[in-house]
């Protein structure tokens, strides 16, 4: 408020008028003192864009019945940002090994239960570029003008990742890294910046989901573990590859505000590593492998 009011800052004849409150509850109070927004600018994004779920309290102001009718041409408020997209990449991460050796102390017995909760509980962490070894691909980009209060519990949304490792080159899988865009689109002139892990770090960083690190779960419900070629090799321990040419990871991706608190996200991810040698559809493929992830992205 200070550096608004200052000299300068905003034309004399401008008027600034502040309030404070939640905005559900300022929405009447405005529209009855004809205050009408033709823009709204909000910061709303949280970790993996929607964690805390501050956008839905956005839209409702840009909806809010009087101020689409106060507009000569019945237009809600334009929203700044406007635009937002949400990526999912894999990346690498051999973290666990670190407890082979501490200091000259063998202390791996922690890493089984320390790998039940990376597979539990989403992670918020920056993850280095060096670290992704597939593709970065759109989940969902959405049009911050039209998007509605539904669309942001994100249900079973398909994705392919695919390595980037050269041909030939098997690149090693341990998470899956969740990342967005923001956008700022007015006529010709469009501002953007990244979350993602190949951009300027920011305070957002990147929220990754691990896959079953060790084969830990999978363990605990009497099951061998599985490696990227498909061989069941009847030990815990595994790691998860795929193959440029050969080999893709696919699956759907489902992420939704918890029921008890629905400032909080639930992840569910079902995945398949699936054999690209040979021409398959979604009815007949041969899958190498395959695996669920649950997560919680919480306090």
């Amino acid at each position: 408020i200070a550096v608004a009011t200052e000299p300068g800052v905003n034309s004399s004849s401008s008027e600034l008028m502040y309030v404070c409150g939640k905005i559900e509850n300022l929405l009447p109070k405005l529209a009855a003192q004809k205050i009408f927004p033709d823009i709204i600018i909000s910061e709303w994004m949280g970790y993996a864009l929607l964690y805390e779920s501050m956008l839905p309290s956005v839209l409702s102001a840009r909806d809010y019945p009087a101020f689409a009718e106060h507009n000569s041409v019945k237009q809600t408020p334009k929203m700044m940002p406007s635009r937002s997209v949400l990526f999912l990449e894999g990346a690498s991460d051999d973290r666990l090994n670190f407890w082979n050796d501490v200091y000259g102390f063998q202390m791996s017995t922690l890493q089984h239960s320390l790998a039940l909760e990376y597979a539990s509980d989403a992670i918020v962490e920056t993850v280095p570029s060096t670290a992704i070894v597939t593709d970065r691909v759109a989940l969902l980009d959405m049009d911050l003008d039209t998007i509605q209060d539904v669309d942001l519990d994100l249900r079973e949304i398909s994705f392919v990742l695919t390595s980037r490792g050269g041909e030939g080159v098997k690149v090693r899988l341990d998470k899956l890294v969740v990342s967005f865009d923001i956008g700022f689109e007015s006529g010709d002139e469009n501002v953007e910046f990244s979350t993602g892990c190949q951009s300027t770090t920011t305070h957002w960083k990147q929220t990754t989901l691990w896959l079953d690190p060790m084969g830990t779960i999978a363990k605990a419900n009497g099951m061998k573990s599985i490696d990227g070629d498909g061989n069941s090799n009847g030990t815990v321990d595994h790691h998860l590859s795929i193959e440029t040419n050969k080999s893709e990871f696919q699956g759907r991706f489902t992420m939704k505000r918890n029921r008890l608190n629905p400032r909080e996200m639930d992840f569910e991810i079902l995945w398949e590593i699936v054999d690209t040698t040979i021409e398959h559809n979604e009815d007949n493929k041969r899958v190498l492998c395959d695996g669920c992830i649950r997560s919680k992205l919480g306090s």
